[in-house]
């Protein structure tokens, strides 16, 4: 793509343009420049409005200064910053005067570190031709970086897509210290939300070393870093199952890899959950970093995902009434039940003529396992009887009765 309109005779000939594939999704516009000989390099900021408009910034040397200007690569404007090192923005809503409507402009901006403290100089909104498209929907997610010798290692889970929403992490204040492991794995789970035996549950997962080979030098024949993905079920606390788990060690460190999957949920049920990362090493005196991504597009919806499926699954399957522990009691008992779908769950003790002595439970509860302690203190030595009935919002029913002796 000729740029005859950035020519500037004495300074700056860019030569083409040419855009490259990256991940079958984003888009790296590649910026080639004849230069006179020992003139200083310029430096460039790639962004793209779409998947068929590259913008980027640059900063130019002239006259003992920097300038700064955008290009849209078939016309370029001056912007009113000026510095070396140019980041280009997503832009915001703006409106151009006060009965137009609101567009969403391309802005560029400067760091400018002359002096303490350090900022950004962002540029006024450039004309509409350099407007860029709004995000549809913000996609995030959450790793970590570990730094022990030459040893630099990478994780991240995210892009998260549960039924087309978009999961977000829980806050992780920038004023705390992420330096261990402790600090970071408080603050590695996402958001609640709904997922049923139906859902749509995308992810991805990023991982690897910046040097495999040094790597694996730090880690000899017994290091490790394991990053653990669990789903976690909100009610109960409990772990439903394991997402994705992934050991990494001397025989398999490698570089950098990004892959997508597409969870299997249908042995889920419904039900509220939280997707938490769990981070543990045996390498001692390691250095942690928290990482928080956005994007402004699902990095995976062009690429093919691997299907996977709950690993150690600890899913209910079966309704079931357990036998009370200790029997006989004195005072105290324990009764356990469980239900493998969602539904109103009645639980009462009777006599040995059948008259009800305690209601225990007559609530709605989700799929899951469940104990319910049973106290006998003011009752009389003798026998006893405990009754489940289980109306399943799946229209199935369970009705189960068990026998146990209070013996004081």
């Amino acid at each position: 793509m000729p740029l005859s309109a950035l020519s500037q005779p004495g300074k700056l000939r860019p030569f083409f343009i040419s855009r490259k594939k990256i991940l079958n999704h984003k888009f790296i516009n590649i910026i080639s420049f004849w230069r006179k000989e020992n003139e200083k390099d310029i430096l460039l900021s790639v962004n793209v409005a779409n998947n068929t408009t590259p913008y980027f910034v640059y900063s130019q040397y002239w006259s003992s200064t920097w300038s700064n200007y955008l290009s849209n690569a078939s016309s370029f404007v001056q912007i009113n910053t000026s510095g070396k090192d140019l980041s280009l923005s997503n832009g915001f809503p703006y409106k151009p005067n006060p009965y137009a409507p609101y567009v969403n402009f391309i802005f560029g901006s400067s760091f400018v570190s002359t002096a303490l403290p350090y900022y950004f100089q962002a540029s006024t909104a450039v004309g509409g031709y350099f407007s860029k498209s709004s995000p549809t929907q913000i996609v995030y997610g959450r790793g970590i970086c570990l730094d022990k010798g030459d040893l630099h290692a990478y994780y991240s889970f995210g892009n998260l897509i549960v039924d087309k929403n978009s999961i977000d992490f829980v806050d992780a204040p920038d004023s705390v210290n992420y330096n261990n492991l402790d600090a970071l794995n408080n603050v590695l789970e996402t958001e609640l939300f709904n997922v049923t035996s139906k859902s749509k549950f995308v992810f991805a997962q990023q991982s690897g070393f910046v040097d495999s080979v040094a790597a694996a030098g730090v880690l000899g024949t017994s290091g490790y870093v394991n990053y653990k993905v669990e789903l976690v079920d909100n009610e109960t606390g409990k772990v439903i199952g394991t997402v994705k788990s992934l050991n990494l060690n001397r025989a398999n460190a490698s570089r950098y890899s990004l892959i997508p999957y597409l969870l299997n949920t249908s042995n889920i049920g419904s039900r509220m959950v939280r997707a938490r990362i769990t981070v543990t090493t045996n390498l001692d005196s390691i250095k942690t970093a928290l990482v928080k991504s956005y994007a402004d597009q699902d990095i995976t919806n062009s690429m093919a995902a691997q299907s996977v499926s709950l690993q150690q699954l600890n899913l209910v399957m079966t309704y079931a009434l357990s036998q009370n522990y200790p029997n006989p009691f004195n005072p105290t008992t324990v009764i356990n039940y469980q239900i493998p779908n969602d539904g109103h769950v009645t639980l009462k003790v009777y006599d040995v003529l059948g008259r009800e002595v305690k209601t225990l439970v007559d609530e709605a509860r989700t799929a899951g396992s469940y104990t319910v302690q049973f106290n006998g203190a003011s009752l009389a030595s003798g026998v006893y009887f405990y009754r489940v009935y289980i109306a399943g919002d799946d229209g199935k029913n369970f009705v189960s009765t068990k026998k146990m002796v209070l013996m004081k």
